[in-house]
């Protein structure tokens, strides 16, 4: 799939996503965490709980299942034609 090229995850500093994304808000971050959707040394749940987990023990909040009551679009979204 692809071009085979994957990558191993890694861990990012708030300068370096700042350097490589100018768009994403660092401000308060304390970092990121960067992956390839095609290497996984395990499976694909496990791989799951495992990158929550991580994240949890970082402050972190996972919710599952949550229902949004309210939602509005701004701004340019692209071509609307029907």
């Amino acid at each position: 799939m692809g071009n085979g090229f994957t990558q191993l995850p890694r861990l990012l500093s708030p300068n370096k996503i700042k350097q490589q994304e100018p768009i994403i808000d660092v401000e308060g971050a304390v970092g990121g965490f960067e992956y390839s959707d095609a290497y996984l040394h395990d499976n694909d749940a496990r791989f799951v709980f495992n990158f929550v987990r991580h994240a949890l023990n970082y402050g972190a909040i996972a919710a599952n299942y949550v229902e949004s009551l309210g939602a509005e679009r701004e701004g340019d979204v692209g071509n609307q034609s029907a």
